[in-house]
């Protein structure tokens, strides 16, 4: 049986990356692999708020972050990570290694004889690459990026790109529960998420359709300043502000739209998540993510970057229009399959069983 080490930077519980990594790990002990996670600088062992499979080892190596130290400190300290890390490895007798982290260096693991992919969680223009940086990527057997789109970028810098998209696990369906004239946006309260210039899009919308309600679901610091936008326009019954919620399902079931304003975004599991519960998405077409998953006039819109008179009047399309949404609904749902765990595993699995 293959053993297959997932290297994470913190685990935490939460987040996108520890999504992918859960859904992953799974997906391969129940194709019979012995999985291992190892957390790098865990500020303490935590459960996840995913389902992790039980079968799969949660480890932590309790490597310190050298950010902090002069450069002779920071070399001997990770050295001394390079060394417990390399006993780790013997020890659980590994063969395969995923990073999802970039403290260690893929040539590392090469030079202990591990077939190693980097797995890149975001888009090319997510990363900064300095002449260091791009040298401490060398090395991997397989670099995993998520878009095809980006395939010459990445080329420019490293080699052996596969692109393999996210896997999407389907969530709980839910029943008993009516659609109502909501738009649904879920994400971290930051600068990223453009949440910013989904509210000025929307602002217009709320003379010409007072019974339809934005329902922006998230955390972060930027939860002040979208209030204040929202209540210094007097929009906070058109504008709703929420926390994260363990029904999200429920979110999706009862929402007509979901719309996605961000800037940048390597796979956007939110927009899939939305299609398998039937709801149509909108979304500006920024460099990767949406176009990946919305399919044009099918199962969504897509605006050019930055028009916010454009996302005003695709929103306002679909609002007018249940048949619109109804169609663009059924063949978002049927278009997730695209992502299941069938077919991403079927790409995985050419890796690991090469």
């Amino acid at each position: 049986m293959k053993k297959i080490l997932f290297t994470i930077n913190y685990w935490q519980g939460a987040g996108g990356v520890e999504r992918v990594v859960v859904n992953l790990a799974n997906a391969l002990v129940n194709r019979n692999y012995h999985v291992i996670i190892l957390s790098l600088f865990p500020d303490q062992i935590q459960n996840t708020q995913y389902d992790l499979d039980e079968r799969v080892e949660k480890h932590y190596l309790a490597a310190v972050d050298t950010r902090s130290f002069s450069f002779g400190k920071a070399l001997l300290a990770k050295w001394e990570v390079f060394i417990a890390l390399r006993k780790f490895i013997r020890n659980n007798d590994i063969s395969i290694v995923i990073k999802s982290e970039s403290f260690i260096p893929p040539l590392f693991f090469r030079l202990n004889w591990l077939t190693t992919c980097t797995l890149f969680h975001s888009c090319y223009d997510y990363y900064s690459f300095s002449r260091r940086k791009r040298i401490n990527l060398w090395g991997a057997n397989y670099n995993i990026i998520l878009s095809v789109k980006e395939m010459a970028r990445w080329e420019r810098i490293l080699s052996h790109i596969v692109v393999i998209p996210n896997m999407f696990t389907p969530l709980k369906q839910v029943e008993g529960i009516q659609r109502t004239n909501k738009i649904v946006a879920i994400g971290h309260f930051n600068t990223n998420k453009g949440f910013e210039r989904l509210i000025r899009s929307y602002l217009p919308l709320t003379k010409e359709f007072p019974d339809w309600k934005l329902v922006i679901i998230g955390v972060g610091d930027h939860e002040e300043k979208l209030r204040t936008l929202i209540e210094s326009n007097g929009v906070q019954q058109q504008i709703e502000i929420q926390l994260p919620t363990n029904n999200i399902e429920e979110q999706y079931a009862s929402s007509s739209i979901c719309v996605l304003s961000s800037y940048l975004e390597g796979f956007p599991m939110v927009l899939v998540e939305a299609m398998s519960f039937g709801v149509p998405c909108v979304a500006f077409d920024i460099t990767t993510g949406p176009s990946d998953i919305i399919q044009e006039e099918k199962n969504g819109l897509l605006v050019p970057d930055g028009d916010e008179t454009a996302m005003k009047n695709a929103l306002a399309q679909l609002m007018r229009s249940p048949q619109l949404r109804l169609k663009m609904g059924q063949f978002a749902k049927q278009s997730v399959a695209r992502f299941s765990e069938e077919v991403i595993m079927d790409k995985w699995l050419k890796i690991i069983d090469k």
